[in-house]
């Protein structure tokens, strides 16, 4: 998992530490029905589901409500010792249409 700590530093890609994983903290399950669960601790009514689609993984999530493939998480968070997650952002694509989907979950306002 990566994260974008600050947007605004052109928006550098990097492994996040051991510390951070707490921090930003996700479970993952094995479902019997042969495909991965995905659980943020900050969005637990967010479940991503990693499947094979013809040989792809792919992970699926509801971005604005519709059923979408999933691109891209951006993690904002305060750049203090003890991170705090302020949004993500999901990026993906609606399934059905294949259109660009956006959404921002606020959990703090700055």
């Amino acid at each position: 998992m990566h994260t974008i700590k600050n947007f605004s530093k052109q928006g550098q890609r990097y492994k996040i530490t051991a510390f951070e994983k707490n921090a930003y903290g996700f479970k993952i399950k094995y479902n019997n029905n042969r495909y991965y669960e995905l659980i943020l601790k900050d969005a637990p009514d967010r479940m991503i589901k990693v499947t094979l689609v013809n040989g792809i993984p792919k992970a699926g999530i509801k971005i604005n409500n519709r059923k979408s493939y999933l691109s891209k998480v951006y993690v904002f968070d305060t750049d203090n010792l003890i991170s705090k997650i302020l949004y993500y952002t999901l990026n993906g694509t609606d399934i059905k249409t294949g259109t660009a989907v956006t959404e921002k979950i606020i959990f703090f306002h700055i």
